[in-house]
This record gives C-alpha cells, structure tokens and sequence, in this order.
C-alpha cells in the first residue's frame, strides 16, 4: 500500500522540516507533496537536504 501526504505550508519555520521528519519515521515510502503559499520565512530552505524526497509546488501568492 502506497501513500501520498500533501502539507501546505505558509511561513511554518521548522514546524515544515518537523512535520516531515515525521511523516517519514512513520511511512518512510510515502509520497510528500509540499504546497507553498508565498512564504517569506526560510523554511523552504529548511528542509532542502529532502529535495529528492519531495514534491513542491511553489505558488506565487498566499492562496490559502
């Protein structure tokens, strides 16, 4: 069984690297898509050592 994790982040800090470390202690297979909403904090940048882990989509604005 396969699994795909979406969270959506807006200016979360470290709270975006914690949520995944844990999604992947939990189903190390799973798919993670990470939805940003214009962050202007660097918690993209955060969590860049999972680039070949993760999915991004990068919006422009805050689409909520």
């Amino acid at each position: 069984m396969s699994s795909t994790v979406a969270i959506i982040n807006w200016n979360s800090g470290t709270l975006l690297r914690a949520c995944i470390e844990s999604v992947l202690a939990a189903a190390a297979s799973a798919e993670i898509l990470v939805v940003d909403n214009a962050s202007a904090d660097r918690s993209l940048e955060s969590i860049e050592g999972f680039r070949n882990r993760i999915d991004f989509v990068r919006n422009g604005v805050n689409r909520g």
